[in-house]
């Protein structure tokens, strides 16, 4: 198995096998971006970056990350990952190493990830290169007021 960061035209190139996947993975969110959103994202690679998880050159998971800037330090946004063709979550920890890399090459102090609670179990078990593991900070939750809607 291989982890490809793939460039803007990679995405438009294989944005017919991407997109379904990633509209799959926001229908458990909240509804703060569409696959639309990401694939504009994705034209910037300094912005947003898409990896693809490739076992014998076929796509088996598909993840994008985000460059995020606080004002005391810069985090990469794991904002989705998701599987193809129902292969499973044990494809996507060798992406996770290849993304690590990535975050230490920009100077990000963390890769960050919100989602539902059952990331918990699957996050517990995920070991960094260097031996970190993910810990839970806060719990990211959202009240939409019907008036607003």
């Amino acid at each position: 198995m291989k982890v490809v960061r793939l460039t803007p035209q990679e995405v438009l190139e294989h944005w017919p096998v991407i997109e379904p996947a990633l509209k799959k993975a926001l229908r458990h969110s909240v509804g703060e971006s569409t696959t639309f959103d990401l694939f504009q994202w994705l034209m910037n690679p300094e912005y947003a970056q898409c990896w693809v998880v490739l076992r014998d050159n076929i796509p088996v998971n598909v993840s994008v990350t985000k460059v995020t800037k606080y004002a005391q330090h810069t985090s990469l946004h794991l904002i989705t990952t998701t599987s193809l063709n129902g292969e499973s979550w044990d494809d996507y920890k060798l992406a996770h190493h290849t993304i690590e890399d990535y975050a230490r090459s920009i100077g990000a102090i963390r890769v960050e990830m919100y989602g539902r609670p059952g990331w918990k179990k699957h996050l517990k078990k995920l070991i960094g290169k260097q031996g970190e593991n993910y810990k839970e900070s806060y719990t990211v939750m959202s009240m939409f007021l019907e008036e607003n809607k």
